[in-house]
């Protein structure tokens, strides 16, 4: 075979590619995407599952620090607790008594996969 016919073969090949490549990745996408979009089994759809979530999170953190914020005892000073939805997350704050000045947890959680992202918050 002449490099010339191989050159042919060759560009032929790359031509069946560049057409077949898009299909492909259309069939990809029509079988993972869905899984991506769906809820998952961790989803968190209303506010008192994620209030719940972050109570988990909280009795997780605090048997694993000795910082007092996460104890069950520094939580229930908050009582009560609401979520709101914001931007794809809800976001879970305690209710500080009139004249509290310090610190108060404000937690995250994502709401299409129950992710929790705990972080304090100064009232001045």
């Amino acid at each position: 075979m002449t490099s010339i016919n191989r050159h042919f073969r060759l560009e032929g090949w790359l031509m069946v590619g560049v057409f077949l490549a898009p299909f492909a990745l259309g069939i990809i996408a029509a079988l993972v995407l869905p899984a991506l979009v769906a809820p998952g089994k961790n989803s968190v759809d209303s506010p008192d599952a994620a209030i719940a979530a972050s109570r988990q999170a909280w009795r997780s953190i605090s048997e694993k620090t000795s910082q007092s914020s996460f104890s069950p005892a520094s939580t229930a000073r908050f009582e009560p607790y609401s979520a709101t939805l914001e931007d794809g997350a809800w976001v879970v704050r305690g209710t500080a008594a009139a004249g509290y000045r310090g610190e108060i947890l404000v937690t995250r959680v994502r709401q299409g996969d129950g992710t929790v992202e705990v972080r304090s918050e100064a009232i001045k």
